[in-house]
């Protein structure tokens, strides 16, 4: 398999998330996080977000964005209209193209978008009491073995830069697994 790119990675992290998630053939996928509009046009993040303790900490000369950016009303994700700027605006389009063609895998995906914000064509509005309904992972080793070895193994077939200046991607993908085990099983302490 030649190396790969991904579809519709920008113009935000989202949007390359949503493209990496959906070409690793994830068949579900839960959007958090991804409001991409907002209630008031005044607003652009969460009060607690750090965008708004660096205006705070700059005494306003570092604008974190959003409210000097001319805003439209687009559709809302669970009725009505929300507040967005051209870059989200833009995210948002990029998505819903991604979400209207095949998974690049060939297999069925189901995008939930659990956001109070715009609403995302291709991805299925739901509320955060919905998520009760999906089903933990049966064979999570077996699952992360599978997906190891469908994605990663051609990328140890690409050439990098320059020849021997990196470690083998399974390598580097067991070091994360650990990391995240380790993580998970501090956050259960």
């Amino acid at each position: 398999m030649a190396c790969a790119l991904w579809r519709r990675c920008n113009p935000t992290v989202t949007n390359a998330g949503l493209s990496f998630v959906l070409s690793m053939g994830f068949t579900e996928v839960l959007l958090i996080g991804v409001d991409l509009g907002q209630k008031t046009a005044a607003s652009h993040h969460s009060s607690l977000s750090v965008y708004h303790d660096l205006e705070k900490r700059s005494k306003g000369k570092i604008k974190a964005g959003g409210e000097e950016l001319e805003q439209s009303l687009v559709p809302g994700n669970f009725g009505g209209e929300v507040y967005a700027n051209w870059i989200l605006s833009l995210s948002r389009n990029e998505m819903e193209l991604l979400l209207s063609w095949p998974n690049p895998v060939g297999r069925e995906h189901a995008v939930y978008n659990l956001n109070d914000g715009a609403l995302i064509n291709g991805a299925i509005p739901a509320r955060y009491s919905d998520l009760n309904a999906f089903k933990p992972l049966a064979d999570k080793p077996a699952i992360i073995s599978a997906i190891k070895n469908r994605n990663f193994k051609y990328l140890e077939k690409c050439h990098p830069l320059r020849q021997g200046s990196r470690r083998p991607v399974s390598t580097e993908l067991s070091r994360v697994e650990k990391i995240t085990d380790a993580t998970q099983e501090n956050q259960h302490r």
